[in-house]
């Protein structure tokens, strides 16, 4: 658990403050680049810190093989379950109501989060929660479709990667915002706002790259992307030739 939230924290740490400084490079045009602004040598350094300490293209896939290989185990469980009903009516049963829940939208059938956030956070805390159980039903679904040939599905596994990672940023800013408001700090209320947006956002970002895993559309873009890159590797670079013919 400690290695997914380590990687999951220097993944969002180290891609925020490479857009947040390339931001302001931006935003001070071309003062930006001059040595004064201070700017150009953070743009230097933080570029390595998305290849240091792993890097974040093999994180996300240590993410998202991680939570499947934690999830196999759970399905394994309940597949012996399955041979001998009688002995395990109780797992049986919680998973049958869950995936019921899941099915016609009657309640979460994940854990909710309501008690360990303060209540101002409550409508961001139903968000997340809202992701964790789509997250979960994601995960099942790649697992049953796919089996141990999951590990050859990396346009799968990186949009996977990408929800899991949001949602525990959103765990981690409902945590600061919270304790933010329960000791009155000055900054309280700004840090509601903040969670709000950005469990606001981060919930429409997993909604669309869950929304992937199960989409034919995607799943063609995926096949016709590997038939790009296949062309790419063959041709050892791009394949279409200079318009201007040099």
């Amino acid at each position: 658990m400690i290695s997914l939230q380590a990687a999951s924290t220097k993944v969002t740490a180290s891609e925020c403050a490479w857009y947040v400084t390339d931001e302001a490079i931006q935003i001070h045009g071309g003062m930006g680049f001059m040595r004064d602004a201070g700017l150009e040598r953070c743009l230097r350094d933080l570029r390595i810190f998305r290849i240091f300490e792993g890097a974040n293209d093999i994180l996300r896939l240590f993410v998202a093989l991680q939570g499947l290989q934690y999830a196999g185990g759970h399905l394994r469980e309940l597949r012996r379950a399955l041979r001998n009903p009688a002995a395990h009516l109780g797992l049986l049963f919680d998973q049958g109501s869950k995936r019921v829940r899941r099915a016609v939208g009657l309640g979460s059938a994940a854990p909710t989060l309501q008690q360990h956030v303060h209540a101002r956070l409550a409508g961001p805390t139903a968000l997340v929660s809202r992701c964790i159980e789509l997250c979960g039903g994601a995960v099942e679904h790649l697992l049953i479709k796919y089996g141990r040939n999951i590990i050859d599905e990396q346009f799968l596994l990186i949009r996977l990667a990408y929800s899991a990672i949001d949602v525990y940023a959103m765990v981690a800013v409902l945590s600061r915002a919270s304790r933010a408001l329960e000791k009155s700090l000055p900054s309280a209320e700004h840090e509601a706002l903040l969670a709000q947006l950005i469990c606001s956002e981060a919930s429409e970002r997993v909604q669309a790259n869950l929304g992937a895993l199960r989409s034919s559309e995607k799943h063609a873009n995926f096949t016709t992307m590997r038939a790009v890159a296949e062309g790419m590797c063959e041709a050892g670079g791009a394949v279409p030739l200079n318009p201007l013919g040099v």
